[in-house]
């Protein structure tokens, strides 16, 4: 039943999958998998709070299931429950300190409550576990830039360069710190990147629209 849910599930048939899960679960309550797979369709699907009870229902079955509470935490984060994430966050840092995802997971409740300092320190402790890639340095930027520590943002978004120069998110981010520091020329070469490495952008209007206030086309 569980592989039937999930060949389902990679169907995108969320119901069906989740009839699976939870014939599977009622079939072998014993089984944790079955209660956490469920949880994900469930948060797939936006029923955050019954995502959330079925991975406690998988924590019971088995204390040390890997990773329960970052899921517990992302679908808390998602339903707008700031404080469980961080809760889930802090317990799954406890458990696995070298994992990334719970420090990003932090950064991106952080961002959600506006605290931006604390936004870009938990990305930078995610990058000293993670630091392949741009994307994690960008974000970290960005956080910086809007807690106003310019510096180690630029500093951040030069890492990022030397990882994946052709990363287009750079570029935008790297505009929004050039508009800061009054460089409008170099702020609109920075966002014509952007625009060039990503033409479908979904931000494309709101970009074109600060390409032509800085004197673009």
């Amino acid at each position: 039943m569980i592989g039937l849910g999930q060949c389902l599930r990679a169907l995108g048939q969320n119901e069906e999958a989740l009839r699976a899960f939870l014939n599977a679960s009622i079939s072998d309550p014993s089984e944790a998998d079955s209660f956490y797979y469920a949880g994900q369709v469930l948060a797939e699907m936006n029923r955050f709070d019954q995502a959330i009870e079925n991975y406690k229902k998988a924590l019971k079955v088995n204390p040390n299931y890997p990773r329960i509470f970052l899921s517990i935490g992302q679908a808390s984060l998602l339903k707008g429950d700031f404080e469980g994430a961080k809760k889930a966050a802090t317990e799954e840092k406890n458990r696995n300190p070298n994992l990334s995802d719970p420090y990003i997971l932090m950064a991106e409740v952080d961002y959600a409550l506006k605290q931006y300092a604390d936004c870009g320190q938990e990305y930078s402790s995610a990058i000293k576990l993670r630091p392949q890639g741009a994307d994690l340095y960008v974000k970290a930027a960005r956080c910086y830039r809007q807690s106003n520590s310019i510096d180690i943002a630029q500093d951040m978004l030069s890492l990022a360069k030397q990882k994946e120069n052709g990363y287009a998110d750079i570029y935008r981010e790297q505009g929004a710190l050039f508009q800061i520091k009054g460089d409008n020329e170099a702020a609109l070469e920075a966002y014509q990147i952007y625009m060039e490495l990503s033409p479908n952008a979904p931000d494309k209007e709101q970009i074109h629209k600060i390409i032509r206030d800085l004197g673009g086309s």
